[in-house]
């Protein structure tokens, strides 16, 4: 479906076909190790966050006998207020990565005194999780989110 703000009329072609281009295009530059995709899973109840990547590994798989089959990264993430860039946690942890394929990994990030999100007071923080790998920077990734619980009562939440 095209957008709201396109060329419309009663021409019976556009009703199959409305020419133009409304697809976004993202030009991403990365190294041989990137974040596919995140995970935040905030939660007021502990004071943390866990944060799940999944690191996608762009380096050939074993071409030679002997040849080594993991790559180590080196991945930090960094919690930021959204609006003031004020850091208010960070970790840094190593992990093995298999050679052309997908490395889920995950870690707990403390913050206590969190602001709560709610829809009176929407306050952001952002995730900064960024890899290196050979010691230079292969990819950075950022999520708004905010801090909340969601809990069921009965059937519903």
């Amino acid at each position: 479906m095209a957008p709201g703000g396109c060329a419309g009329s009663t021409d019976k072609e556009k009703e199959h076909y409305l020419p133009g281009i409304w697809d976004d295009v993202e030009i991403s530059f990365t190294g041989k190790l990137r974040v596919h995709k995140a995970l935040l899973l905030p939660s007021l109840a502990r004071h943390s966050v866990k944060v799940k990547a999944l690191i996608w590994n762009l380096n050939p798989a074993q071409l030679l006998f002997g040849a080594g089959m993991t790559d180590s990264l080196s991945l930090r993430v960094t919690i930021i207020e959204k609006l003031s860039g004020k850091t208010v946690a960070a970790h840094v942890q190593r992990y093995s990565s298999v050679k052309n394929r997908y490395t889920q990994v995950e870690t707990d990030l403390p913050m206590p005194g969190a602001h709560a999100w709610s829809p009176e007071d929407p306050f952001l923080y952002a995730a900064v999780i960024s890899i290196k790998h050979d010691n230079k920077p292969s990819d950075v990734l950022k999520k708004a989110f905010g801090m909340r619980d969601f809990e069921r009562k009965g059937k519903f939440f």
